[in-house]
C-alpha cells in the first residue's frame, strides 16, 4: 500500500506544478466525447473509446458545443511616445456545434469487441472586424472563417487475462477542410474533403480495487484529399486511477500526454512545430449512492504559438438504474502575444453523454 502512495505521489508532483489557436494552424485534438472523463480534466485513458478498458456492456451517445469569445488590443502611445494604455482593436464571439459521437461495446470475461464515431481533429474559427473613420466611413473590412472536422469510424477489440488486458483498434477518417477569407479588396475560399486511416492500441494493469495503470499509443493520423495531404502526429498517454479503499467515496485519476508534432507533414513538407505533452488531473465524489461530483484540470502547451493553455473542468454525473446521465463544463482562457497584437480567448466548452449498460 506503501508502495502504491509514492507512485501516486510522484506522478501528482508534476501534475500539479505545471483558446487562442491562431487561424493559421492545422487543428487541434478533439476532446472527449465522454462528459463524465472530460469533467475530469478531459482525461480520455479511462475512458470506454480506449479498447484496453474493461466497463462492461454499454451504448453510449455523447455531444457538445463550445462558445469563443476573442479579444485583440494593442499598447497605444502619446505624441512623446509615452505608453497611454492597451486599445482594443476588435472582439468577437463564435460557436462549434457538432462534437458528437457514439459507441457500442460488447463484453464477456475475456474479450471486448465494440465500434464506436468520435472526432480526432476539431478546430472552429471565425473573425470579423470592421475599420471606420470618425466619418463613419468603412475604411478596411476582413472576415475569416475556418473549420476542420477528422472523424473517425472505428472497430475495436480487446482482450482480458488476469490483471492484465489489451485492446487494439483501426480507425477509418473522414474529415473535411473550409476556408473562407474576405477582405476589402478580395475573396478567398477553399474546401476540400479528406480521407484516410489510423490505429492505435493500449495495455492496462488492474491492482485490486483501488489502483489501475495504463497505457495508450496512436499511430499518425494520415488523411488526404484531391489536391494534397496531412499526417497529424502520433501521440501517446500514460495514466493512473486510484480509488482509496475504506476512506473516502473518492477516485483520482492523472494522465501524461505527449504529441509528436514536429512529425507533420503537409504535402510531404514537415512543419516547424515542437512536440508538446499534457498534464490532465481530475477527482470524482460519490456524493450519494446515485450522484457524482467532478472536477479537474489539464495543462499544455500549443505547438505552433509560444503559449500555455489550461483548462478547468467541473460536471455532475447521475445514475438511474443502468442508465448514466453526465454533464461536463470546460473554462479555457488564454493570453498571448503575436507581433504587436495581444490575444485574449474565453472558451466555454459543454458536454452532455448518455450511457446504458446492457
Amino acid at each position: 500500500m506503501k508502495g502504491k502512495f509514492l507512485i501516486l505521489s510522484i506522478f501528482f508532483s508534476f501534475v500539479l506544478f505545471p483558446n487562442f489557436l491562431d487561424y493559421d494552424n492545422l487543428g487541434n485534438f478533439a476532446d472527449c466525447v465522454d462528459a463524465g472523463y472530460f469533467s475530469l480534466g478531459n482525461t480520455f485513458i479511462f475512458s470506454p473509446f480506449n479498447p484496453s478498458i474493461f466497463n462492461g456492456t454499454m451504448i453510449m451517445l455523447g455531444g457538445g458545443f463550445t462558445n469563443s469569445s476573442e479579444e485583440r488590443s494593442v499598447w497605444v502611445f502619446d505624441s512623446y511616445n509615452n505608453t497611454i494604455g492597451k486599445s482594443v482593436i476588435s472582439k468577437n464571439t463564435y460557436q462549434n456545434f457538432g462534437q458528437f459521437g457514439f459507441l457500442i461495446n460488447g463484453e464477456s470475461e475475456m474479450f471486448r469487441f465494440g465500434f464506436n464515431y468520435s472526432p480526432f481533429i476539431l478546430t472552429n474559427y471565425k473573425f470579423y472586424d470592421v475599420k471606420m473613420d470618425e466619418f463613419y466611413v468603412i475604411t478596411s473590412e476582413q472576415e475569416i472563417k475556418k473549420d476542420i472536422s477528422i472523424s473517425g469510424y472505428t472497430p475495436n477489440f480487446g482482450i482480458r487475462k488476469g490483471i492484465l488486458s489489451a485492446g487494439f483498434s483501426v480507425s477509418i477518417l473522414r474529415g473535411n477542410y473550409y476556408y473562407y477569407e474576405k477582405t476589402d479588396r478580395d475573396t478567398f475560399e477553399e474546401d476540400k474533403n479528406y480521407s484516410g486511416l489510423t490505429f492505435g492500441g493500449g495495455i492496462s494493469l488492474k491492482q485490486g480495487k483501488d489502483l489501475d495503470i495504463s497505457f495508450y499509443y496512436n499511430h499518425d493520423i494520415s488523411v488526404r484529399s484531391d489536391s494534397d495531404s496531412i499526417v497529424y502526429p502520433r501521440s501517446f498517454s500514460i495514466g493512473l486511477k486510484y480509488t482509496p479503499k475504506n476512506i473516502l467515496p473518492v477516485t483520482f485519476i492523472g494522465e501524461f500526454d505527449y504529441e509528436f508534432w514536429n512529425n507533420t507533414k503537409v504535402n510531404g513538407e514537415e512543419k516547424d512545430y515542437d512536440n508538446i505533452f499534457g498534464l490532465k488531473f481530475g477527482v470524482q465524489h460519490k456524493l450519494a449512492s446515485n450522484l457524482f461530483a467532478r472536477f479537474g484540470y489539464a495543462y499544455k502547451r500549443h505547438y505552433s504559438q509560444n503559449v500555455a493553455i489550461g483548462l478547468f473542468t467541473f460536471g455532475v454525473g447521475w445514475e438511474h438504474f443502468k442508465t448514466n446521465f453526465d454533464l461536463g463544463i470546460g473554462i479555457e482562457n488564454l493570453n498571448f502575444k503575436k507581433d504587436e497584437t495581444f490575444y485574449n480567448e474565453l472558451t466555454t466548452k459543454f458536454k452532455l453523454s448518455v450511457r446504458r449498460s446492457l
